[in-house]
């Protein structure tokens, strides 16, 4: 049996680093930006979630926008919670270890 959206909204906030930041969006999905300085993005939606890599680009000395890289997505309706719960899991380890292993 999949998971609800209200189980993968607190099972997603539980595996972040904190700091959280949310962000509701008038599509009905939810942003969750984890970590000081940012080290993830993950987008849950009524039937997927998405990670993301926290990445910047410089636009000129002191000013940069971010600009995150796709790790991975799952559509969570389609797989057991076990399957799924480790599939993401393994997506935000992913995305954390990328953005550690680029910090100076």
């Amino acid at each position: 049996m999949s998971q609800t959206f209200e189980e993968w909204y607190a099972f997603i906030a539980a595996h972040l680093g904190e700091p959280v930041e949310r962000e509701e969006r008038a599509d009905g999905a939810t942003y969750f930006t984890s970590g000081s300085p940012p080290e993830v993005i993950v987008r849950l939606t009524p039937s997927s979630v998405t990670v993301w890599e926290y990445s910047v680009t410089w636009e000129g000395p002191y000013t940069h926008a971010a600009k995150p890289r796709l790790i991975g997505s799952l559509r969570w309706r389609r797989v057991g919670e076990r399957a799924g719960t480790k599939a993401v899991q393994a997506l935000i380890d992913g995305a954390k270890e990328s953005r550690r292993a680029k910090f100076r």
